[in-house]
């Protein structure tokens, strides 16, 4: 192999495996332990299930087998309930919740997609977004975080022009309706993804105008879904880079107690075979662990979607109801010996064809 090619899952792997600390096990968060889910200091891991897709019961009793203590659900509004003066079509979400609660695992809610009549010109309405938050978490006792419109600084996510001063105001006045039964609900901020239209806030920046709108003690966790590491060449290893700089604007307004929820990621696009995904998993999570700041994380997606969409999904169950090898690692993740770390680079040149990772 020319010299001067690196291979994709070096690049990825190289920066994470130095930083690996060994796994401590992970607790099972008991359905009203909302508020203290990092009590240990340890990560929790949990996963997205998309409750249009398939395999949605074989996947919460994966997620109980596995001891994943948390699973993320997607309430796209608009779709949901796209006209104020009908009653919302929730049958699939309410399902979901129940079977979640019968396995005593708890819920995040990430609220998505506004609908026309829930908007105003700087976005949602953040009075009829408190009253939807107020009702789900009043009549579903599972659920035990909610994240109130991930990517709010981007248009999409945001759906109107990002507004720092109008998202914190949502997110303010959805924590003071919340009923005196949720006070331990976990109000999750941000969702912030990369920037890509000329609209859109840079993610570091959306943050630090947060900050300056007031922010400071009045959002106790920050969700972001960025990537983890890249496995393309010549893009670098910068996933957690962009993490601390994040942090940095954190502890930048004295903000060292905020801890992060990562709300979405999964293996980079770039690999081919579930070998290459599955040893992608487990210097991530180590490299997340290490990261004092980072509170839970959830894989992104359990389940595939349906056979009505067309497009494709990462998933780790399969529509035939086989699961991904990468699943393994939940069952290994609370008993790892010291020497998986070098079995792991062991294993890796051999899934890069003998290419030596140094």
């Amino acid at each position: 192999m020319n010299a001067h090619h690196t291979h994709p899952l070096r690049l990825l792997l190289s920066g994470l495996i130095a930083a690996t600390t060994l796994f401590a096990p992970v607790p099972h968060v008991q359905a009203n332990s909302a508020a203290s889910i990092s009590e240990d200091g340890n990560v929790v891991f949990g996963a997205q299930v998309d409750i249009w897709g398939d395999r949605i019961s074989q996947s919460v009793n994966l997620a109980d087998s596995m001891q994943m203590d948390w699973l993320l659900v997607e309430y796209d509004w608009a779709r949901i309930w796209p006209r104020e003066s009908v009653a919302p079509a929730a049958r699939q979400f309410e399902q979901f919740l129940t079977l979640a609660a019968q396995h005593n695992i708890h819920i995040l809610v990430s609220i998505t997609n506004a609908p026309l009549w829930a908007m105003d010109e700087d976005g949602p309405n953040a009075v009829k977004t408190a009253a939807l938050v107020n009702q789900l978490v009043s009549e579903n006792s599972a659920i035990g975080a909610v994240e109130l419109f991930p990517g709010a600084n981007t248009q999409t996510g945001w759906g109107a022009q990002p507004d720092a001063d109008a998202y914190l105001n949502l997110i303010q006045i959805t924590r003071d309706t919340l009923p005196r039964s949720a006070t331990d609900v976990i109000l999750l901020a941000g969702g912030l993804m990369p920037a890509t239209a000329t609209s859109d806030i840079e993610a570091a920046h959306f943050l630090d105008e947060l900050y300056q709108a007031g922010a400071l003690g009045r959002i106790g966790q920050v969700s972001l879904r960025f990537p983890i590491g890249s496995a393309q060449p010549g893009e670098g290893q910068d996933g957690l880079a962009r993490y601390e700089r994040l942090r940095l604007v954190m502890m930048r307004h004295d903000d060292d107690a905020a801890r992060v929820w990562v709300t979405g990621y999964s293996w980079p696009s770039a690999f081919s075979s579930e070998q290459q995904e599955h040893l992608w998993l487990f210097p991530s999570y180590h490299a997340m662990q290490t990261q004092l700041y980072i509170e839970a994380a959830f894989f992104e997606t359990l389940n595939p979607p349906s056979l009505f969409n067309s497009w494709s999904s990462t998933s780790l169950i399969a529509r035939n109801g086989s699961v991904h090898d990468a699943l393994a690692f939940f069952q290994q993740a609370s008993q790892q010996e010291s020497s998986y770390a070098a079995s792991l680079v062991e294993s890796l040149n051999a899934a890069t064809s003998g290419e030596v990772i140094p």
